[in-house]
């Protein structure tokens, strides 16, 4: 039946009415047409349905299709649209309906995680047992080689100290006001100490007591007095801090080096040394100078005992229990018997494997070195411009060098000591050798009258010296020397000889003293300022006093004394058998009386001493 005009009217009104549903978007699309999809299918309606029926249903269906587009925004709830009738169908074909769009993937809203409850903490571990502390590994022993050289006894006979000479930097240990002394006089300070041992330098000097104590006076500037010296003291004598404690039996002194021997065998040293060319030298690798006593602890010294030192100007020997030679210092004069330009390495003691023989004794010059071995010969090295190592042919001696004796067969050397250019050799019969310069007198020879070609050598010098004031002079005089060793002919029966620069000192068995050489400093304590060209005997009938040691600096001299009939000194502890002397400052020989000094002065303060040369 063909559809009525109010039919197709009705038809196109549905039409309209679901217009939004296409429209409106992928979302509205996708639920309007699965509002179709469930819808029944509309009744058909008579041509008689009034208007308002009408509307009824196009009510319902714009409410539908609100809440169709408001549950559609909601991207979780698909919510099915309510169903609307269909308009009847027509003839009128109506129009294809386009394929529906997907809708975009909606991320669906997710429950928020619940956080995750925090773990128990663990029960904190029991600590362990601690291990037991490794015990300490214990030190290393060291091995000490014995020898059949012991360390000498502190000496048991003791005397007072007498100074004279020059005291410009208060060598004489007499205060600022006594700058030079032409006659011995008695150190102030020290005056009642028993005193068994003294050791000289060039500027400085150091004494031992009978119970370990050391005395220093003179020049600190470097540290060779082993202490600290403040201004204005430097003219005082004072006790090395502690020294009892380092139980010294023999002392040192050098330029600017001093050095002490224990009862055990090991070696302090303290001070500095210098270098002609270089300067200032050091003590040590990388330390300069040291102000106390300081143990020589080289991986080598660790290993020996040692029994006798000795100090030159800026080197220094030292002398193991098995006979062999330790030397260090400076050796640009070949004095160390090493190399000449080894300085640094110079500071660290080295053994003089090159004496083929057990050495017994050392000393030292200003710049050359000699020892005695088992056999009663010497051995050289060092500085030779004007023969004091007993060769002609070269100005130095590199290494050690046996020199020949007069009469090889019978001298044998039991003591030696060195000036700066010259050495004395004492024999076993008490007889002394000579050799080197000697236009200072320092042989004591005179005019002697030589008996073979070569021995005396000429040339023109000048000679230094500066006075107490700061006065400096210069003294022409031609330079001889004998490289040849020769006997001073009026020293007899000697127990101790002492070498200063150009000066010297020896005492002999019955405690009397002679001097000779250079005297421009009154260093020979004669009263006078002369040379003395061969020796003469102090006089001491007036006082009767008795010299026990005898030692030479550079520009003064120190006497040991006594009187006999005094008591005598607390002996020290016992130690092994003394070894032979080697240095100036040895002590004389075991013939002397036993005592302690009575100080003895005439009313000017001079000792009542009369010198035999004057008498």
């Amino acid at each position: 039946m063909p559809a009525t005009q109010r039919e197709r009217r009705i038809t196109k009104k549905a039409a309209e009415t679901a217009t939004p549903y296409a429209t409106k978007g992928r979302k509205a699309t996708k639920a309007a047409k699965a509002n179709d999809e469930d819808a029944s299918p509309a009744p058909r309606r008579s041509a008689r349905t009034t208007k308002a029926e009408e509307a009824v249903p196009a009510a319902a269906s714009k409410k539908k299709a609100a809440a169709t587009k408001t549950t559609a925004k909601k991207p979780a709830a698909k919510t099915k649209a309510a169903a609307e009738p269909a308009a009847k169908k027509t003839t009128t074909a109506s129009k294809p309906k386009a394929a529906p769009r997907k809708a975009p993937a909606t991320k669906v809203a997710t429950t928020p995680k619940v956080p995750k409850a925090p773990k128990a903490a663990k029960a904190p571990k029991v600590p362990k047992e601690p291990k037991p502390a490794k015990e300490p590994k214990a030190p290393k022993v060291v091995k000490i080689i014995e020898g059949p050289l012991a360390v000498p006894e502190r000496k048991e006979r003791a005397g007072e100290v007498y100074a004279f000479g020059s005291g410009e930097t208060g060598q004489l240990g007499m205060g600022e006001d006594v700058q030079d002394a032409a006659k011995p006089k008695p150190v102030p300070d020290l005056k009642g100490v028993a005193i068994v041992d003294v050791a000289v330098g060039g500027l400085h000097n150091l004494a031992l007591t009978a119970d370990g104590k050391v005395y220093s006076w003179g020049c600190g500037d470097e540290g060779a007095l082993g202490r600290p010296v403040a201004a204005g003291e430097e003219n005082d004598i004072g006790e090395i801090p502690d020294s009892q404690t380092y139980d010294f039996v023999k002392l040192a002194a050098g330029g600017s080096i001093s050095l002490g021997l224990t009862a055990s065998g090991q070696v302090y040293a303290w001070g500095t040394f210098r270098g002609e060319q270089a300067g200032k030298l050091g003590f040590r690798p990388g330390v300069e100078k040291v102000f106390a006593p300081q143990l020589l602890d080289f991986p080598d010294f660790q290993k020996h005992k040692f029994v006798d030192i000795a100090a030159g100007d800026n080197h220094a020997l030292t002398l193991t229990s098995t006979g062999l030679v330790y030397a260090w210092g400076n050796s640009e004069q070949g004095q160390t018997g090493f190399h000449r330009h080894r300085l640094e390495s110079g500071l660290v003691p080295m053994a003089l494997k090159t004496i083929k023989a057990t050495v017994k004794a050392i000393a030292c010059g200003s710049y050359h070195s000699l020892c005695i071995d088992e056999d009663g010969d010497v051995w050289t090295f060092g500085a030779n411009n004007f023969g004091q190592c007993a060769r002609h042919e070269s100005e130095q001696v590199a290494k050690p060098d046996m020199i020949r004796f007069p009469d090889p067969d019978t001298m044998r050397a039991v003591q030696i000591d060195a000036g700066e250019h010259h050495s004395l050799v004492l024999l076993e019969d008490g007889r002394v050798l000579a050799f080197g310069r000697t236009d200072g007198h320092e042989l004591g020879l005179g005019f002697l009258r030589l008996n073979h070609q070569g021995e005396l050598t000429n040339d023109d010098v000048f000679d230094t010296y500066k006075d107490a004031d700061g006065t400096v002079t210069q003294h022409k005089r031609t330079k001889s020397s004998i490289a040849r060793p020769t006997m001073i002919s009026s020293l007899e029966n000697i127990a101790q000889i002492a070498a200063g620069t150009h000066h010297n000192i020896a005492v002999d068995k019955a405690g009397k003293a002679y001097h000779w050489g250079t005297n421009i400093n009154s260093q020979l304590g004669n009263g006078s300022d002369d040379d003395v060209e061969t020796p003469q005997a102090y006089d001491f009938s007036k006082s009767g006093a008795l010299v026990v040691q005898a030692g030479c600096g550079a520009q003064h001299s120190v006497l040991l004394i006594e009187k006999p009939g005094a008591k005598k000194a607390a002996p020290a502890p016992a130690t092994a058998a003394a070894a032979s002397s080697s240095n100036a400052n040895s002590a004389a020989a075991n013939g002397q009386a036993n005592g302690t000094p009575a100080a003895s002065q005439d009313a000017d303060g001079d000792t009542p001493m009369k010198d035999a040369s004057q008498s």
